[in-house]
């Protein structure tokens, strides 16, 4: 790992180990081998073997949220070129469990980063893959899971994510095992990296998108990128400043990326008649509600643009803050 190493280790039965790795800028940093952002290693061992006198579940869980992962390298600098993950490296390891249903769980959750301009060797220069599950002393498997979910991943070599297909064996993780694997990518942005998003043996999950999501010079989305108001509505947008979220929702919705969820969220454009422009019509709909509550006649909930129920001068300064600003 170049720039953060994230280790855990569930060794001992009956014990759970958790590490997060939580809003922090990592650029520019270079790894020889995996990782040059990001090397996040999650191992979970249940074998009865290590504890015979309290054998127990083993369970670890790395999270991985609210990053910038931009502009780092994973490469060997010789000709053998097999660095990889530029930005991130995932792997997840489990050996057996305590009985054929409960197995040890190795669990990695990337959620809520943006993964931009990162290189490798070969590989992925955005998000690599690996894991490895093996039966303990008593024939029982292991499972090794990753969520890559709420990201954005765009302009990276090689692919955005990718990876040996479990049971193939990489830069940790040996050949064979069992290759209890599971996967799952959904409400991600992915564009342009260079040999495609994913590589060829991973199929997406549902609500991922595959167009330019308009990040400025500093990686943040503009105002009309997709990436705004796209997260899971059951996902609390309450850190997210206002607005927040399609006028007159009852809820606002997280955007992805590295400030989704957070109060450094690029905000919704304040447009009440949601025609994608700021103007004349829009504040001639807030002066009509002003100063009116539900129970008026006058209540407009579109221009309730802060939420609170009351229409203020909180929400005309939202409104003229945006005043004469368009999305095509």
């Amino acid at each position: 790992g170049g720039g953060i190493i994230s280790y855990a280790v569930s060794q001992r039965s009956s014990t759970i180990v958790e590490l997060n790795v939580f809003e922090n800028d990592v650029r520019g940093n270079l790894a020889s081998v995996a990782g040059g952002g990001i090397a996040a290693i999650t191992t979970a061992d249940s074998d009865p073997q290590n504890d015979p006198l309290t054998r127990g579940p083993a369970l670890t869980k790395s999270t991985i949220r609210n990053n910038l992962v931009a502009i780092n390298a994973a490469t060997d600098g010789g000709t053998a070129t097999t660095a990889v993950g530029g930005g991130i490296f995932a792997y997840a390891e489990g050996f057996g469990g305590v009985s054929s249903t409960e197995p040890a769980k190795s669990q990695i959750f990337l959620n809520f980063n943006t993964v931009v301009q990162n290189t490798s060797d070969t590989g992925s220069g955005g998000i690599e893959l690996e894991s490895f599950t093996t039966l303990d002393s008593n024939g029982d498997d292991a499972s090794a899971e990753v969520e890559i979910n709420h990201s954005i991943i765009i302009d990276n070599s090689g692919y955005g994510v990718g990876g040996p297909q479990p049971l193939e064996g990489g830069v940790l993780a040996p050949a064979g095992g069992t290759g209890t694997f599971s996967l799952a990518i959904v409400r991600n942005s992915m564009f342009m990296n260079a040999n495609g998003d994913f590589e060829g043996w991973i199929v997406p999950g549902p609500n991922n998108m595959f167009s330019d999501p308009l990040l400025d010079a500093s990686f943040r989305p503009s105002r009309c990128s997709n990436t705004i108001d796209a997260g899971d509505p059951l996902i609390s947008a309450a850190l997210e400043p206002a607005p927040n979220g399609p006028p007159g929702a009852p809820a606002g919705l997280v955007n992805l990326g590295h400030t989704g969820g957070t109060s450094f969220a690029v905000t919704t454009l304040a447009d009440p008649t949601g025609d994608g422009a700021v103007d004349g019509i829009d504040l001639l709909r807030i002066s009509v509600a002003f100063a009116t509550d539900p129970i008026s006649a006058r209540w407009d909930p579109l221009v309730d643009l802060d939420r609170d129920l009351f229409i203020s001068g909180i929400d005309l300064a939202l409104l003229a803050a945006d005043f004469a600003q368009s999305c095509p």
